[in-house]
C-alpha cells in the first residue's frame, strides 16, 4: 500500500492549492519586497554604493528644498539673505581654513596611496585640519575689525564660521573614507538623519523666537553638526592612534596648498552673487535671490545622476583609445537634461509661489539664466572629464580663476544698475566662458577626438535660448502648460529609449 502524499505534494487537491494560489504567492512575495530585495542582494557592491550615495544626496537636498517654504514664511527676506550670505562666506572661508581637504579628491588620493594604514593617515589629517583651522581662526578674530568692512556679518556668525571649520571636517573625512570603501549604509544613515534633524531643530528654533532669526537658524543647525563632527574627530583619532605625523602633515600641506586657487575660484563663481547682492543692492534682494536660485539649481541634482552614469562609460572608451558611441550618447543625454531644464524654467512661477510668499515672485526672472548656466555647466563637465583623464589640473584651475574673475567684475558693474537679476546673467556669461575655455584645453590635450564640439555646443545653444525665451511668456499660463504637456508626451513616447540610455551602464 503506497503511503499517502503529504498535503503539499498532492498537486492542486486541497483548497489553498491551484494556479490562483501560485499567483497569490507570487504577488505576495512581490508585495513583501522579496523580489526587490533579491535583486538588490545580487547587485555588485559598487552599484549598491552608487545608488545609496545618490539617494542620500537627493534626500538631503530634498529635505533642504522642502523646508524652504517654511523658512520663507517664518523669516523675512533680509534674514533669508543673511543666511545665504553667511553660507557663501562659509564656503570661501572653509576653502582657506581647511586647505580644500573637505573636497573628496584630495582625501581620495591619500587613501589610494595608503592601502594598509588608512586609519593612521585619516587620524593624522584630522589632527592637521584641527590645528590649521584653529590657527586661521585666531588670525581671523584678530583681523575681524578690518574684515568686517567687507564681510559684514554679525559677531556671532563670525564665531560660528570659525567653529564650523574646526568641527565639521571630521564628519566629511569619515564619509569620504566610507564612500571610498563602498560602506554605504552608515553614510546613508548619517547624512540623511543629520540633514533631517538639523532642519527640524532649525524650524522649531526659528518658530519659537521673534528676533535675530538668521543667527538662530545657523546656530540651531550648528548644534546638530558640531557634536557629530566632534564625535567623528574622536573616533578617527582613536582608531588611527596618530594625531601628528610629520610626513603626512607636510605632504598634505604641499599637495593641498596649490589647489586653493582652483577650489576658491569655484566657490567664488557659485557663491559671490549673494555676497555682492547684499553689499551692492540689499540684504532682502540677497534673500530673494537665494531662494529663487534654489529653484534653478534643481537641475544640478538631475545632472549629477546623468554625469554619474556617463563618466565611467567615457573613461572606458578612452582607456581603449576609442570614442565609439560617446558623442551620440552625450548628445542624447544633453537633450534629455535640456528638456528637464526647460521644464524647470516653464514651471518657475508655480514653484516660487510654493517656496515663498508673493514678494518672492519678482525673482522669477532669475530662474531662466540660472537654469541656462547649469545647462552650460554640463558642457564643461564633459570637457573636464577628458582634461582630468590626462591630469591637466593646472589648466582646469586657470579656467576656473578666469571665470570667477569675470563673474566678480560683471557683478560689480551690473548689479548696481540692473538689480539682483543681473547676477544670474553674469553667472550665465561666466559659465559660457568656462565651457569655451575647457573646450579649448580639451582640444589641446586630447590624443584623439572624444566629442564633436560643434554638435554639443549647437544643441546646448538651442536649448539655452529656449530656456531664456521662457521668461517672455511667464504671464501666459496656457502657453507654458501647453509646452510642458508636449514635453511630457515626447518623454512618454521615447521612455524606452531614455531608460535604455541609463541601463547600458
Amino acid at each position: 500500500m503506497k503511503p499517502k502524499k503529504r498535503k503539499e505534494e498532492r498537486g492542486f487537491n486541497h483548497r489553498n492549492d491551484g494556479p490562483h494560489s501560485v499567483m497569490r504567492d507570487d504577488f505576495s512575495s512581490i508585495f513583501r519586497g522579496n523580489v526587490v530585495m533579491n535583486k538588490w542582494k545580487r547587485l555588485p557592491i559598487g552599484i549598491k554604493a552608487s545608488i545609496a550615495f545618490f539617494l542620500a544626496t537627493v534626500l538631503t537636498k530634498g529635505i533642504t528644498f522642502l523646508s524652504t517654504p517654511i523658512f520663507t514664511r517664518l523669516m523675512n527676506e533680509s534674514d533669508m539673505g543673511s543666511v545665504g550670505t553667511y553660507s557663501s562666506w562659509r564656503g570661501i572661508y572653509i576653502t582657506i581654513s581647511n586647505l580644500s581637504l573637505t573636497s573628496a579628491g584630495v582625501i581620495n588620493v591619500g587613501l589610494a596611496n595608503r592601502n594598509k594604514d588608512r586609519d593612521k593617515y585619516l587620524s593624522s589629517v584630522v589632527g592637521f585640519c584641527i590645528i590649521w583651522s584653529s590657527i586661521v581662526g585666531v588670525i581671523m578674530l584678530v583681523l575681524c575689525p578690518i574684515l568686517n568692512k567687507y564681510i559684514q556679518l554679525p559677531d556671532t556668525l563670525y564665531v560660528l564660521l570659525i567653529l564650523h571649520a574646526v568641527f565639521t571636517p571630521p564628519t566629511t573625512f569619515w564619509i569620504i573614507k566610507e564612500r571610498y570603501e563602498f560602506h554605504y549604509k552608515g553614510v546613508f544613515i548619517v547624512t540623511v538623519l543629520q540633514a533631517l534633524i538639523g532642519q527640524l531643530v532649525s524650524i522649531l528654533a526659528v518658530s519659537l523666537n521673534g528676533s535675530h532669526l538668521d543667527i538662530i537658524r545657523v546656530m540651531s543647525v550648528a548644534a546638530i553638526e558640531y557634536p557629530i563632527g566632534l564625535f567623528f574627530a574622536i573616533y578617527l583619532i582613536f582608531k588611527g592612534k596618530v594625531f601628528y605625523n610629520r610626513f603626512t602633515w607636510k605632504e598634505t600641506l604641499l599637495f593641498s596648498l596649490p589647489l586653493i586657487p582652483h577650489y576658491l575660484s569655484s566657490v567664488v563663481l557659485t557663491g559671490s552673487d549673494r555676497i555682492m547682492i547684499s553689499q551692492l543692492d540689499s540684504q532682502s534682494s540677497a534673500g530673494i535671490y537665494t531662494v529663487v536660485y534654489g529653484v534653478g539649481s534643481i537641475g544640478t541634482i538631475i545632472w549629477g545622476a546623468i554625469q554619474g552614469s556617463v563618466t565611467p562609460t567615457i573613461y572606458d572608451r578612452m582607456s581603449n583609445h576609442s570614442n565609439d558611441g560617446v558623442n551620440q550618447l552625450c548628445l542624447k543625454l544633453i537633450s534629455i537634461f535640456g528638456c528637464a531644464c526647460l521644464s524647470i524654467s516653464l514651471l518657475a512661477p508655480e514653484v516660487i509661489r510654493i517656496l515663498g510668499p508673493y514678494s518672492y515672485l519678482k525673482g522669477v526672472y532669475v530662474v531662466p539664466p540660472v537654469v541656462g548656466a547649469i545647462l552650460i555647466s554640463c558642457l564643461y563637465n564633459l570637457f573636464s572629464i577628458v582634461t582630468f583623464y590626462y591630469k591637466k589640473s593646472g589648466s582646469i584651475a586657470f579656467a576656473s580663476i578666469v571665470a570667477a574673475v569675470i563673474n566678480v567684475i560683471l557683478n560689480y558693474i551690473l548689479i548696481p544698475r540692473f538689480g539682483f537679476v543681473a547676477a544670474a546673467y553674469t553667472t550665465l556669461v561666466s559659465y559660457i566662458v568656462l565651457a569655451i575655455m575647457h573646450f579649448i584645453i580639451m582640444k589641446k590635450t586630447q590624443e584623439f577626438e572624444v566629442y564633436n564640439g560643434g554638435q554639443l555646443f549647437g544643441i546646448c545653444t538651442v536649448l539655452l535660448l529656449l530656456c531664456i525665451t521662457v521668461s517672455l511668456i511667464y504671464e501666459y499660463c496656457w502657453m507654458r502648460y501647453a509646452i510642458i504637456s508636449m514635453l511630457i508626451i515626447i518623454g512618454v513616447i521615447n521612455r524606452k529609449t531614455i531608460l535604455q540610455l541609463f541601463r547600458k551602464r
